[in-house]
């Protein structure tokens, strides 16, 4: 068990971005963020229960290998906010050559077995992907999938993107927020790819 309580972690300006992970031994991996502010850090989180509450990650992305079996995740009361974005590289439907729209970094959660649970998340010019291939278990609830609040006309290419096989998914959206995401037509994109275990 790893945990990390009322603490600031900053990058330091180098080549390279620093990780904070657990190598998994004979128990399983558990990572616990409680009250921290995190700026340019990676969290690795294969095969791993992780906990955020009450923290603030700026410019910090959370991830899984494709080694990763199976994940539990809960983040609750949590700020995870992003500023380094580029322009998009082409224009989308619902955005025009007048209008911003920003390419924003990538949260990607992939694994066999999944069990997400979001809840009083703000996640600004983020995108979160959570892709379970069997076992799914996500709940989302009071949580903010936004754009730049300080231009709120501009649309980005971010917000939260679900995709998972209809065998044993579990899958909960309530009284969230999406806004300014130019990715597709509908702020949350839920893909079921009709797949059958193999």
């Amino acid at each position: 068990m790893f945990s990390l309580v009322s603490l600031t972690i900053t990058a330091l300006n180098r080549s390279g971005r620093p990780t904070i992970g657990c190598q998994k031994t004979g128990s399983a991996c558990e990572l616990t963020l409680n009250n921290l502010t995190i700026i340019g850090v990676d969290l690795e989180i294969d095969d791993c229960h992780v906990t955020i509450s009450g923290s603030h990650l700026l410019d910090s992305t959370v991830y899984t290998t494709r080694r990763c079996r199976s994940l539990r995740m809960r983040v609750t009361r949590t700020n995870w906010t992003f500023s380094g974005h580029v322009p998009c590289s082409r224009a989308t439907p619902q955005s025009n050559a007048s209008e911003h729209c920003r390419r924003t970094l990538s949260n990607r959660l992939i694994c066999a077995s999944t069990d997400v649970t979001l809840d009083r998340v703000r996640l600004v010019l983020g995108s979160l992907v959570v892709y379970s291939r069997y076992s799914t278990h996500i709940y989302v609830a009071e949580s903010q999938f936004t754009g730049d609040p300080d231009d709120p006309r501009s649309q980005y290419l971010g917000g939260l993107r679900l995709i998972f096989s209809a065998i044993g998914a579990n899958v909960t959206v309530i009284n969230c927020v999406f806004s300014n995401q130019a990715c597709t037509a509908r702020s949350v994109h839920v893909v079921y790819d009709g797949s059958q275990p193999h």
